[in-house]
């Protein structure tokens, strides 16, 4: 750890992590404590002080021995005056004088000259002090600091019945504006940190870092410069998954520079003399809202606003009369006071009964388990009325209480929380229990209405319109750069929340994609025998978000797949070597190397596992010990991974997979959790370069090693082929940016053989698990014939005949007002220039008219159909009473104004 984490980890925990002892040994934590009593100045000036008395004393004391001679003094003093002469020898005689000056001066001070300020004074005495004015400031990376900073503006000034308070970006902020608001009167500050990787602070509020610790560093600055402030507070969002060392670094960095620079803490009875405060939210204890919530409750409780706020504006102008309480506003304030007296009545009862837990909110424990997000997710901006906070408080503090009693009798939390659950379904996804997910992919969406499948489609011969993408575990272990599910998901680096059977998740799953599929009736172009075939899923993508391989049942889940005669296809991120290692037989096992160093894998993939890249390579090993069908997936982004080439190539050596994706990264948008932009994205041609290079680099060094190995006659593992496999590329989807590079022995014949029979493989499956593993086979063993079109060099570019590529009206545009290049013209199989829009829209305007056309006449065929059943329903009826009247003299013939009537 370095010496600036390891003194701010001792300097706000108490205890240093280098020595058992209680009292930290750095020389860092020594010279950098905070002095909480005497500066330098004040110690010379009393030791100055002190030496003057003493000599004053001196001399004093020998007047009082002539006064004792006298009787004047009391008998006490006179015996302890004769002692002092009689006995002290007479060097001391002259420095006692001088110690007993110091020690009164140092009391005196200690008493009567270190009282603190005000507001702590009336908080000894239980007395509320005026709200000050405040300044929020903070630092965010996705919004989550700046919703809670809005959040504590709105409670401040409505608790306060002013306009007190307000916000401000700290990447907009002039810094030097605090010591404006020190010199104003009553002013307190409050700062909001969110943490990024390796506990740095966000991007918008390192100029503001860099700033405090360049004055606080500063010798002409004062170290009083913010002492008139009312009081500082921090407040720090962090996640102690990635390291716990780290956790809110930046936060408590900051309280650290505010409290050298002379700022007092906001809390009036902290416990903690010499420090800020700093409040720490972690995810992983209850909601973190709620934590949130019961530190500014406990903030503003020291407060009480004035009697006489409303009265006057900022401007002196009397304010607007306030509008009468409308009956919807009483029914919503009284249904929170219901619900707060139900509250109180519920804590009497025994199964609810929390008082006698002894739990501590505030001080809860956070061990090794608890890894939570860093908070991506962007927070709700909603504010809490001050009539609301009597109900609402109670119902948040009951949750926390209730989860941490969970805890302690061992039932798990659910892994999504509410905001991560509204966050996932707005974009799409369905989830499903507590902890899986599933979602439409685009590429089903297409081949429905017969413009393309995905590259799995080219590559391994799936069906995509048959093919189902989802998850058993949102969480992941990483928070990587390029991830296109934006950071929505929690993460995690082992498996802590309920397990919902996989039955379930297998039943539901199907169950919602299913009615995904059927809203895809009626979409202009989707195929009538698709969208019935796309009911009956084939095959299942175990890679739609998170890590699938963390769910402690994932075998009986891909046994539910299998049973159903539907293929599988599970990526993991090569950080749990062990579940690869215990995996049962998969049609076809994905590992995701994004990066082929260490360092580049850390600022790449962003791992909360410490030993990650011993972690990363055990999965590579792992891998090379499945018998079925592997494949190393490389993601290729400009400016981070794309010049490690040769390193690449040797990690090819540890897994030995049966084939390798080089694809280009998705660019999905901005994202407030990553940098990337659109110009980290390479063209196919890119890809097809690097593919190449890679490919000879692999087959070099599989030739220094088998020439290694004949020379030294050593063989590792026995297989021979496979410590010296050599690759080729064999086929492209250009659509996708993809190039497929796989072992020569599945080049059989002269032709390659990279599809999958997938009939044969659940035949191989049932006979496996029949024989309870006896029995094995190998990806040789199910493997299909590439069809022409899917092989490398093909003039269809990975594009099946059978569908049509589609062009946007954008690109179709761009290329005829010649603003497209001739690298991007490259990537089409023809000059979208060529396309006659025109024609296009008003064929697809055709084929909307025809639907609607369509719908219409079936529509009025039906109403026709409902209106002649109707008639002939009433005539029916009409009929029976007639027929019943023997004597009537029509002999049953239906009455004129009662068919009309009828018709009518």
């Amino acid at each position: 750890m370095l010496d600036e984490e390891h003194f701010l980890h001792c300097e706000y925990t108490g205890k240093c992590i280098r020595t058992t002892s209680s009292r930290c040994t750095s020389t860092t934590f020594i010279r950098s404590r905070p002095r909480k009593m005497f500066g330098t100045r004040s110690r010379l000036l009393r030791s100055l002080l002190a030496v003057a008395l003493g000599i004053a004393l001196k001399y004093t004391i020998p007047l009082s021995t002539e006064a004792g001679k006298n009787n004047v003094l009391p008998e006490i003093f006179q015996t302890a005056i004769t002692a002092y002469h009689e006995n002290i020898p007479a060097p001391w005689k002259n420095v006692i004088p001088i110690i007993v000056a110091f020690c009164f001066i140092y009391i005196f001070e200690l008493l009567f000259l270190l009282g603190g300020n005000k507001s702590k004074s009336h908080a000894a005495e239980g007395k509320k002090i005026p709200f000050p004015k405040l300044t929020i400031l903070y630092g965010t990376t996705t919004g989550t600091a700046a919703s809670l900073a809005k959040k504590l503006k709105a409670t401040w000034n409505r608790t306060a019945r002013a306009n007190i308070a307000n916000h401000y970006d700290l990447s907009t902020y002039e810094s030097e504006n605090i010591y404006e608001i020190a010199a104003a009167e009553n002013h307190a500050l409050v700062v909001i940190l969110s943490t990024w990787t390796g506990g740095t602070p966000p991007e918008t509020a390192k100029h503001f870092m860099e700033y405090l610790e360049d004055t606080a560093n500063d010798f002409r600055r004062s170290k009083t410069a913010l002492s008139e402030l009312a009081g500082a507070a921090v407040y720090g969002l962090g996640s102690t998954a990635y390291d716990t060392e780290t956790f809110c670094l930046p936060a408590k960095k900051c309280a650290y520079l505010l409290r050298r620079l002379g700022a007092s803490d906001l809390f009036a009875d902290s416990s903690k003399d010499g420090h800020i405060s700093v409040g720490l939210a972690d995810d992983s204890v209850g909601d973190m809202d709620a934590e949130y919530d019961l530190w500014v409750e406990k903030l503003i409780s020291q407060y009480q606003a004035s009697p006489n706020a409303n009265n006057t504006t900022s401007s002196g102008k009397k304010p607007v009369a306030k509008r009468k309480v409308s009956r919807k506003d009483k029914k919503k304030y009284n249904a929170k006071k219901n619900a707060a007296k139900k509250f109180n009545a519920g804590k009497n009862k025994k199964d609810v009964d929390v008082s006698n837990q002894s739990l501590n909110i505030e001080n809860i424990a956070e061990t090794e388990e608890d890894k939570l997000n860093d908070y991506f997710v962007e927070a709700s901006s909603g504010v809490l009325d001050i009539e609301d906070m009597g109900g609402v408080m109670l119902e948040q503090k009951q949750s926390l209480k209730d989860s941490l009693l969970a805890e302690q009798k061992n039932n798990l939390a659910e892994m999504v929380t509410p905001r991560q659950r509204a966050s996932l379904t707005k974009e799409g996804y369905k989830i499903i229990g507590t902890h899986s997910a599933v979602k439409l992919c685009r590429w089903t969406k297409n081949q429905l209405r017969g413009r393309g499948g995905c590259y799995k489609h080219t590559c391994y011969g799936i069906t995509s319109y048959q093919c189902m993408e989802a998850t058993p575990s949102l969480a992941c272990a990483n928070k990587c750069t390029f991830c296109w599910r934006h950071h929505k998901n929690p993460v995690g680096t082992s498996w802590r929340w309920k397990q919902d059977a996989p039955e379930m998740i297998v039943r539901e799953a199907l169950a919602l994609h299913d009615q995904m599929v059927k809203q895809m009736k009626g979409v202009p172009g989707v195929q009538k025998e698709r969208l019935a075939d796309a009911r009956t899923v084939r095959h299942c993508a175990l890679s739609l978000v998170g890590e699938p391989i963390m769910y402690p049942r994932i075998n009986e889940m891909l046994d539910e797949l299998h049973k159903r005669d539907i293929s599988t296809f599970l990526v993991t991120n090569a950080q749990f070597p062990k579940c690869i290692d215990n995996l049962c037989p998969v049609t076809q096992l994905y590992v995701s190397i994004d990066a082929s160093t260490k360092e580049s894998l850390q600022k790449v993939d962003r791992p909360l596992f410490k030993d990650f890249w011993e972690r990363f390579q055990s999965s590579l090993r792992s891998l090379k010990r499945k018998k079925q069908r592997t494949v190393y997936r490389l993601t290729l982004v400009k400016q981070h991974n794309m010049d490690e080439v040769r390193e690449y190539s040797s990690l090819v050596a540890l897994g030995q997979p049966d084939f390798i994706e080089i694809k280009s990264v998705t660019f999905c948008g901005k994202s407030d959790a990553s940098d990337l932009t659109f110009e980290n994205v390479p063209f196919h041609k890119e890809v097809v370069e690097f593919a190449s290079d890679l490919c000879k680099y692999i087959n070099e060094d599989a030739e220094v090693r088998q020439k290694t190995s004949q020379q030294f006659e050593n063989k590792d593992d026995g297989n021979e082929n496979n410590n010296y496999a050599k690759y080729e590329i064999c086929s492209e989807h250009q659509h996708s940016n993809l190039v497929l590079l796989a072992k020569t022995s599945y080049k059989v014949n002269g032709k390659w053989n990279t599809w999958i029979d997938y009939p044969k493989f659940s035949a191989l499956w049932r006979k496996w698990k029949d024989s309870n593993g006896e029995f094995t086979f190998t990806a040789e063993d199910y493997m299909a014939e590439t069809p022409y079109w899917a092989v490398y060099g093909a003039k269809e570019r990975g594009m099946d005949p059978l569908e049509n590529r589609y062009y946007h009206n954008r690109t179709i545009r761009r290329a005829k007002e010649g603003k497209l290049s001739k690298l991007q013209l490259s990537q089409y199989p023809i000059n979208p220039a060529e396309i006659d829009l025109d024609a296009r829209n008003d064929s697809n305007a055709n084929v909307q008219l025809n639907a609607r056309i369509i719908k219409e006449n079936k529509a009025n065929k039906q109403r026709q159909q409902n209106q002649h059943l109707k008639v002939k329903q009433g005539i029916s009826l009409v009929q029976q009473p007639l027929a019943s009247n023997a004597n009537d003299s029509n002999n049953g013939s239906i009455n004129t104004k009662q068919l009309n009537k009828v018709n009518a």
